[in-house]
């Protein structure tokens, strides 16, 4: 089986007219939340991760529903997350790109705020 198509099923009939999953060119693949938050993990499972760089460049989307479902349970965390995020940058040496930089100023990582100009 092209590992391109791997775990795609069908789960329901085809309205009539419709050709059936899997009989045209896809053009686009809409990722679901669970997809995305497993690639957010600190080790995501190695087959999802897999499946995901085997698709073709641009024919990965998600959809406004699973962009705000993410941003809800990000802004679920308890605070203590903005120094788990902060330590992370200061172990490996690296920036923060970051709009809300009041709560990194006293970290000690050099902080990018994208939204300022230079």
């Amino acid at each position: 089986m092209n590992p391109m198509y791997a775990g795609r099923r069908r789960t329901r009939p085809s309205p009539a007219g419709h050709p059936a999953p899997g009989s045209r060119i896809r053009l686009v693949i809409v990722v679901d939340t669970n997809v995305v938050s497993e690639l957010m993990r600190p080790s995501p499972s190695p087959r999802v991760r897999d499946w995901v760089n085997a698709q073709a460049p641009g024919e990965l989307c998600t959809t406004a529903v699973t962009v705000a479902e993410i941003r809800y349970g990000l802004e679920r965390l308890p605070d203590g997350f903005d120094a788990q995020i902060a330590a992370i940058c200061r172990t490996h040496g690296a920036a923060l790109a970051t709009r809300n930089a009041k709560d990194f100023r006293e970290t000690g990582i050099d902080l990018i705020d994208p939204w300022q100009e230079g």
